[in-house]
């Protein structure tokens, strides 16, 4: 039976945000209808200070490794009203994530699209740069946007703003090798011309100087080229992107295992607490206990057996 201590041990998500709305094709989302569910601020700060108690309590070290707030979702949608007035976004989360957890947040984001919102997330994060652990752009013809009229300009502003960034190491766990920013481009084979002239727009409007543009373009440690891979949609089919790289198996299941880089096995605590764990190299998640009763992460950890079962109802 499941334990929290078990739980705190291969921990991988508390989300802050699960579903996505943004509709990008290559993402495992596509075609989820499902609503986008935000954490309570202050609910989702007793949880992250639980699971940092739990560690603690129950002797296991500190993470070797990102403990994410979003799984196919974007962190810069995470935007709640506090009681008290006002709203906490995806820097708010990040202090959670530096206080309790004693690491930076690892955001992946299409970007801002232009929303004030999210505009104010990344010039926060970026002015409080020991907050993040690696900050990675997405640009790719898959983003639902990609042929709107303020798809470049959008994310120029991004670039611009998160471009200090470029000179900060990541302090990822996995990738120490790499710098805070990235902008990551996916793309299929027959398309890369045209997205890499893209990705020279986009950096051009940013404020680069158009020779500036193409030594960033070719720079791996700052801009990454990346192959579309057919993670399958939210139905279970297949990918939507005509040529995405197949990474099924023989026996006709997707599979990419990243040994170098993540545990296979995770677990995560959904925003209304549920239990779920996560197949990192089937792309796959699934809950756990039956769906009328889910396991779910306790409301109180007070006087908690760290090693006794989980029950349905989060009381230990």
């Amino acid at each position: 039976m499941l334990s929290l201590a078990e739980v705190v041990r291969n921990l991988g998500f508390v989300l802050a945000i699960d579903h996505c709305a943004r509709g990008c094709a290559h993402c495992p989302a596509y075609g989820d209808r499902s609503p986008v569910q935000r954490a309570p601020f202050a609910e989702l700060s007793r949880t992250v200070a639980a699971v940092a108690a739990v560690r603690r309590r129950a002797g296991v070290p500190e993470y070797g490794r990102v403990v994410h707030c979003w799984r196919i979702s974007d962190p810069l949608d995470y935007t709640v009203r506090l009681p008290g007035g006002g709203t906490a976004n995806c820097a708010d989360v990040a202090g959670m994530w530096r206080a309790h957890l004693g690491q930076g947040l690892y955001v992946v984001t299409n970007g801002s699209e232009g929303r004030t919102a999210a505009r104010r997330a990344l010039a926060e994060l970026v002015a409080t740069p020991d907050l993040v652990s690696q900050v990675k752009l997405t640009i790719t013809h898959a983003d639902r946007s990609w042929d709107s009229a303020r798809y470049i300009a959008d994310l120029a502003w991004d670039v611009a703003t998160l471009a200090p960034l470029w000179h900060r190491a990541s302090t990822r766990a996995e990738d120490p090798a790499g710098l805070r920013f990235r902008i990551n481009v996916k793309t299929t084979e027959g398309r890369k011309d045209e997205v890499r002239a893209r990705v020279l727009a986009v950096l051009a409007a940013s404020g680069m100087s158009r020779p500036q543009a193409r030594r960033i373009c070719g720079d791996a440690q700052r801009v990454r080229f990346k192959p579309i891979y057919d993670l399958g949609n939210a139905a279970g089919g297949a990918s939507p992107v005509a040529d995405a790289l197949d990474v099924r198996g023989t026996d006709g299941q997707r599979y990419k295992p990243t040994t170098e880089a993540r545990r296979r096995w995770q677990y995560g605590i959904r925003p209304d607490r549920r239990l779920f764990t996560v197949d990192m190299y089937a792309f796959t998640e699934s809950d756990l206990g039956p769906a009328e009763r889910p396991l779910r992460w306790p409301t109180s950890i007070d006087g908690a057996d760290m090693d006794a079962p989980l029950d349905a109802d989060g009381d230990g």
